[in-house]
């Protein structure tokens, strides 16, 4: 009588097989540190290729943004 072994592959025993698919985010070179409750924080373009943007700067505050300083975020890089 022959014994029956059942055989599997290495690839089906591989973490990655186990694994939840991960959901896709889209890459930021300009992480910004939490917003307080009730707000959201948005990079805008000061400057571009070596010239002033102060059009751009200005129109955004029409708008009803807001400037926040560095110094204010103390435990923030």
């Amino acid at each position: 009588m022959k014994k029956e072994t059942k055989v599997t592959s290495r690839a089906s025993q591989t973490r990655s097989n186990t694994e939840r698919p991960k959901v896709w985010t889209p890459p930021s070179s300009l992480d910004a540190p939490p917003a307080p409750d009730g707000f959201r924080h948005r990079w805008i373009r000061a400057e571009s290729l070596g010239f002033q943007d102060s059009k751009n700067i200005s129109g955004r505050l029409r708008s009803g943004y807001e400037l926040v300083r560095a110094d204010e975020y103390k435990d923030q890089d």
